[in-house]
């Protein structure tokens, strides 16, 4: 049980409060593949993939940051309780929706390469579905 914050972020992906537990790292990716999917949803071109790059920036930096705060948690995750793993699988299954509509966003990106490659960048090393 260790190892989940971390599978979590790794899987992955607005959160301005400290992350405690699995569950709550889970949401707050979840929140930001949200967030991203939101933005990819109007990338249709290379012109609005350039407007979309900022936010996909920061969106990618919310990221680190939760990751950040998920690793410091880690320590805390060996002492679940059966509620909190509860929990955290549903806000596991809140994250994989997520990843699976960026997959197919990144599917449909992958039509133009132009802005599939500025998106991808923007993105830094959020996942893009891929992997």
């Amino acid at each position: 049980m260790k190892a989940l914050p971390l599978i979590l972020a790794v899987a992955l992906v607005g959160c301005g409060g400290k992350i405690d537990t699995p569950e709550e790292g889970a949401k707050a990716i979840t929140d930001v593949l949200d967030d991203a999917n939101d933005i990819l949803d109007g990338v249709k071109d290379k012109r609005s993939a350039e407007a979309a790059k900022p936010k996909l920036e920061a969106l990618s930096k919310r990221r680190r940051e939760i990751e950040a705060q998920m690793s410091k948690a880690n320590t805390k995750s060996s002492q679940l309780s059966k509620r909190d793993m509860e929990l955290t699988a549903e806000a596991q299954k809140d994250l994989m929706a997520q990843v699976m509509r960026l997959q197919g966003n990144m599917m449909r990106l992958s039509n133009d390469p132009e802005a599939l490659e500025i998106v991808s960048k923007a993105m830094g090393d959020m996942p893009r579905g891929g992997g």
